[in-house]
């Protein structure tokens, strides 16, 4: 560690004129260390014109049972002049983020990691004091304990890409005027009315444990109700959305009729729905269609079956009790493509009754990548 410091002074010290656009560090140590690795870190901002930081701090051991600390910036900033900075993207990795005020360059934001004893007023506040951002992204981030949710209120905000993931993460979304794409991945994201007029790309993932024959059945039955309950909400707000991408899983289908989230979503044109386990029916992707009368395109990916696993060889299949058709619908894509394989997702059969709900005109082609290729 030492060694690391003195390398570190004799590097400020060198009174040489530095451009760098890019600047990477971890902290390992939050003690005697913090004071010159935050030098360093305001001086990249201030005199080399760094245009993206990133900063990650390992914590130290934590007691049993509680949290490791994050990070904090040594009296609390990472720039001595925000406003005469070229600070375009900033990614925090366990690291509580400094006032942001002044950074009117600052576009792309990435707070990840941090733990269950962060107040909702951390994430409120970087929404607030950074007007210009447009990318802000929060993965694996916890709010404090005995906390609710964090509220964005933000009408002159310019936020056009949100992402938030994490179980323990809850937001309120009151006002982003200018959102446009969201990703919320097992997080609790409540959508108030007219609060992202614009919003039209959506990606939902939720997971929900098995609900018979389990220890945990009646909490899995809870999560199952309230995680329907928070999709039905959504949905009947997010009203313009034109693409959606879902990924709901779990090894008994908790989406059905009886528990059916999805109002009508009068501009949705593409639909992928991924991950489908092999073991749910085809009566959900029926609602989702239904739901979407001017869908065009429907991308549906099915995993391939473990062969430790036992995958049914057919799937239930009730055909609507009156004829219906999909007008619009222009282009099915199942991966993988492989129709009458055993054990597979559709069976033949199953497959050509979906299709009797589609126009005689769909395109139904293999995909044009294989979700499962080694990359």
């Amino acid at each position: 560690m030492r060694a690391m410091v003195a390398s570190v002074k004799g590097l400020l010290s060198a009174h040489r004129r530095r451009r760098v656009e890019r600047l990477s560090l971890e902290v390992f140590s939050y003690g005697s260390s913090a004071t010159c690795i935050n030098r360093l870190i305001v001086d990249a901002v201030d005199s080399w014109g760094v245009r993206d930081l990133e900063v990650v701090a390992t914590p130290p051991t934590a007691p049993f049972g509680s949290s490791p600390p994050a990070y904090t910036f040594p009296r609390g900033r990472i720039s001595r002049k925000p406003g005469e900075s070229r600070l375009q993207s900033l990614k925090l990795s366990n690291c509580l983020p400094p006032p942001l005020q002044g950074f009117t360059t600052l576009a792309r934001l990435v707070l990840q990691d941090l733990p269950d004893t962060t107040p909702t007023a951390v994430y409120e506040g970087v929404v607030a004091a950074c007007p210009r951002l447009q990318v802000l992204h929060l993965l694996s981030c916890c709010l404090q304990r005995g906390t609710s949710r964090a509220v964005f209120d933000a009408p002159m905000s310019e936020i056009r890409e949100l992402v938030i993931d994490g179980h323990l993460m809850a937001v309120e979304l009151r006002s982003l005027p200018m959102l446009e794409s969201l990703a919320n991945l097992h997080a609790s994201v409540l959508l108030r009315s007219g609060a992202a007029p614009r919003l039209a790309k959506v990606n939902l993932g939720f997971s929900v444990g098995r609900l018979e024959g389990h220890r945990l059945v009646g909490l899995n039955r809870m999560v199952r109700n309230l995680t329907v309950n928070r999709l039905t909400g959504f949905f009947e707000v997010a009203v313009g959305m034109t693409d959606l991408v879902l990924r709901f899983t779990g090894p008994d289908m908790w989406i059905a009729p009886s528990k059916n989230p999805f109002s009508l979503m009068p501009n949705l044109r593409r639909l992928l729905v991924a991950d489908v386990p092999s073991s749910w029916d085809l009566s959900w992707p029926r609602l989702l269609i239904e739901a979407a009368p001017l869908l065009e395109s429907l991308y549906v990916h099915v995993p391939q079956c473990d062969e430790k696993k036992s995958c049914q060889e057919t799937v239930p299949w009730q055909p609507p009790s009156t004829w219906w058709r999909h007008r619009h619908l222009k282009e099915l894509v199942r991966a993988p493509y492989t129709p009458v394989a055993p054990g597979n997702f559709w069976s033949l059969d199953e497959t050509v009754a979906f299709l009797d709900l589609l126009p005689s005109r769909v395109e139904r082609r293999p995909p044009l990548f294989d979700p499962n290729r080694s990359r």
